[in-house]
């Protein structure tokens, strides 16, 4: 069968398909907040190493001894990466 031979023998399935393609519609959900930050970033309880460089997380600090920028995450105190407070 040829598609002109199936369209005849079914205009309705044809119609019926792509009727409801055309009802389904994109649903978007806004994942940031009004002023445009995120709200992706996890907090994990207590102090963690994270790779962000402050920009998942608010800023604390950067290390005087090595300079590595820290986190909210990270916290303040000791350097995770040096040690050094």
């Amino acid at each position: 069968m040829t598609y002109n031979t199936l369209l005849h023998v079914c205009p309705q399935a044809q119609e019926g398909s792509v009727s409801s393609s055309t009802k389904k519609k994109n649903k978007f959900v806004n994942l940031y907040a009004k002023e445009g930050e995120g709200g992706l970033a996890v907090m994990l309880p207590g102090r963690h190493a994270c790779e962000c460089l402050a920009q998942k997380h608010n800023l604390i600090n950067n290390c005087i001894s090595c300079g590595r920028i820290v986190c909210e995450q990270e916290g303040s105190g000791p350097c995770l990466f040096c040690g050094n407070l």
